[in-house]
């Protein structure tokens, strides 16, 4: 094709990769044409907004060139739903911008990072631009409070998630130069916190605010939040053992995203995760199959992704009773989650509960889930130490509501309870092990740079070899990591 329509006659549900391929295979005239008509567009309400957008994102390297260049950048930071290589490219050329612009370029930049996987390093690059924005009510600094909670959600550190979210609430309704559309993506980042929380009857009570803030948003922007409020309530429902609920939304979300006619390339995979969960949960080992088949393999650096990747391969070959194949890859996840590098503690916590009951529920090696449980109750006491940290700073971080502290006590609580739970599971393995005789490693209370917790008594041992109740370290140990092992007085109940 050496011709296209004029750029404002074209529909936005004709700019698929069939307009594309032939976009690029344009001379360098008619690029530099298309783009111009992009630039008189991009202003034009959603669809003008749509042609310009995918016009640049065609034509990158040629839109990031020139003396339009600086200007279509910045303007991408603010309109770009996507957080991939091509928006990484903009957002560093709108960073030349200096100012707010390129505080707004330092905050994409950071969420495209989360989008990597890369909650750290976005969490560092989101640091940087509250020190810019800090106190002053913008719209700069609401957009930066929502992201930092979306990575605290991203984490599964649900308290700090919720005061994030809950900050950004705050502000939103004082600063003057929001949008329909932040609006919508801090309703959003709420929701996000009671997901992290696996709070599904509150996620559900928040629904209704998600669906009106999109309502106020332009069609592609509505449906694109509708469709993440929905997932969030799938895969929240999944974790819950809601079944029928999550069915129900995951339809929802479904229907939202062929509305998308293929626009975003992010969202299918995230489709995928969660019917691959809900299947996991269901038993349906076809299904399982299908949707890992259509799961690239993560990368290795993208340790959250990976994680769950071979988490659901190790299900896979369990419920097939493929049994020397499981146990292989179950080996591979607890390496994994023992690395701890790129995975917070409420990950390794949830991936390694989900292994130690599949390993009794399949009649897997016993010494797996032993040590599945084992990191899942290691995991759980160094997230009852965020929590109390987190909790610590709540008056500095955010104003929480009655509710809201009501549902942050519940979740201590439950915090609490499992990890009584992971050490009880924990006793009964080791017990079973020494009167087999073959006790495991654990069992010595280890030394060096961990925090050693007994799991019989639940002491805490300090840097000086004594054992304190659990509540006289938790906030503020400063030796984390952790391992379960067996203190002194209560190695007697089990090695006679």
């Amino acid at each position: 094709m050496t011709a296209l329509r004029p750029l404002a006659e074209t529909p936005p549900g004709e700019l698929g990769a069939a307009w594309r391929a032939a976009v690029r295979a344009l001379d360098p005239a008619a690029q530099d044409a298309l783009l111009a008509q992009a630039d008189a567009v991009r202003g034009a309400g959603d669809d003008g907004s749509w042609r310009a957008l995918t016009t640049y994102r065609t034509l990158v390297d040629r839109a990031r060139d020139g003396p339009q260049a600086l200007a279509r950048a910045v303007w991408m930071v603010d309109e770009d739903p996507d957080r991939d290589g091509v928006t990484r490219r903009f957002a560093e050329v709108a960073r030349r911008a200096g100012g707010d612009a390129a505080a707004f370029a330092a905050l994409l930049l950071a969420e495209c990072d989360l989008h990597d996987g890369r909650a750290d390093v976005a969490q560092r690059g989101l640091a940087s631009v509250l020190a810019h924005a800090h106190g002053r009510g913008t719209r700069l600094e609401v957009m930066a409070w929502t992201s930092l909670a979306a990575s605290y959600a991203f984490e599964r550190r649900e308290t700090e998630a919720l005061l994030a979210a809950r900050r950004a609430d705050r502000l939103v309704d004082r600063a003057t130069d929001v949008t329909a559309v932040d609006r919508a993506h801090v309703a959003a980042a709420v929701a996000r916190a009671w997901f992290s929380l696996g709070d599904v009857d509150r996620l559900l009570a928040h629904l209704p605010r998600v669906r009106a803030s999109a309502d106020a948003m332009p069609p592609t922007d509505a449906r694109r939040a509708r469709f993440h409020a929905y997932l969030l309530v799938a895969r929240a429902a999944v974790d819950a053992g809601r079944l029928e609920v999550a069915r129900a939304h995951l339809a929802l979300a479904e229907a939202e995203h062929r509305d998308e006619d293929g626009r975003h390339g992010h969202l299918p995979a995230a489709v995928t995760a969660t019917r691959l969960r809900l299947a996991r949960a269901e038993g349906d080992v076809a299904t399982m199959a299908t949707q890992l088949d259509a799961t690239p393999p993560p990368r290795a650096a993208d340790a959250t992704r990976h994680l769950a990747f071979v988490e659901m391969t190790v299900a896979l070959h369990a419920l097939r009773g493929e049994r020397a194949e499981a146990e292989r890859r179950a080996a591979e996840l607890l390496g994994a989650l023992g690395d701890r590098k790129g995975v917070g503690p409420a990950q390794r916590l949830l991936a390694a509960e989900a292994l130690g009951r599949l390993v009794g529920d399949r009649d897997l090696d016993p010494a797996i889930g032993t040590e599945a449980f084992r990191v899942a109750a290691d995991a759980a006491f160094e997230r009852l130490h965020e929590l109390e940290r987190a909790t610590d700073g709540l008056v500095s971080l955010a104003q929480p509501t009655d509710d809201d502290r009501a549902a942050l006590a519940e979740h201590r609580a439950r915090a609490l309870a499992r990890h009584r739970a992971f050490a009880a599971q924990l006793r009964t393995r080791i017990e079973a092990a020494a009167a087999a005789g073959t006790l495991p490693q654990s069992v010595a209370a280890s030394t060096g740079g961990l925090t050693t917790v007994c799991a019989w008594c639940l002491r805490v041992r300090d840097r000086g070899g004594r054992w304190w109740p659990v509540g006289h370290l938790l906030a503020p140990s400063d030796a984390l990591p952790v391992t379960h092992g067996v203190c002194p007085d209560c190695r007697p109940l089990i090695v006679r």
